[in-house]
């Protein structure tokens, strides 16, 4: 008996690269209409590349309740996006496992991989009442920060940054 496998569900925290993931599936063979995408903006704008897309996060849960999504996952996903996350579903049928390489090589990322992930609201959005988290920060459920900047790294980043440009604006003006 053949059986439908269940969709692959990614969070991405920039949208372009969202968009790559989208791109690089569709030329492994999965066809558009099987690739649904939504995200929270104040400026929807609905683009020619999709058959459809969920308008708001109940759209979206509804799907995940009929393909028995657990509870404890939806609520994830809602705080995704409710963060200003996009999220992409992708029923891909005989390329499930080259999608999963697809999505996790853009920046995806799924419950089973981040349970205890929080997620920041995003700006300008009202959080809920159980919502704790600090506004631009994310934690673990155990409260530790999310994200580790190293402050020598970002100096060393910059700083080649800005040799580069230098050499760019001295070729600009002697070439």
């Amino acid at each position: 008996m053949f059986m439908l496998s269940k969709p692959l569900i990614a969070v991405f925290d920039n949208y372009a690269h969202a968009e790559h993931a989208i791109n690089q599936l569709h030329q492994c063979g999965i066809s558009r209409k099987s690739i649904q995408c939504t995200r929270k903006t104040d400026h929807w704008k609905l683009l020619h590349m999709f058959s459809r897309r969920y308008e708001s996060f109940e759209e979206l849960e509804a799907d995940l309740e009929s393909i028995g999504t657990p509870l404890t996952e939806i609520h994830f996903y809602e705080r995704a996006y409710e963060a200003g996350m996009t999220l992409l579903v992708v029923r891909a049928g005989i390329y499930v496992e080259q999608a999963k390489v697809i999505l996790i090589s853009h920046g995806g990322y799924d419950y089973a991989s981040h349970p205890h992930l929080s997620f920041a609201p995003a700006p300008g959005a009202r959080m809920r009442i159980e919502d704790s988290s600090q506004p631009g920060t994310a934690f673990t459920s155990e409260g530790i920060s999310a994200v580790h900047a190293d402050s020598q790294v970002i100096d060393a980043d910059v700083a080649h940054a800005l040799r580069i440009l230098s050499e760019k604006n001295q070729n600009d003006l002697h070439p």
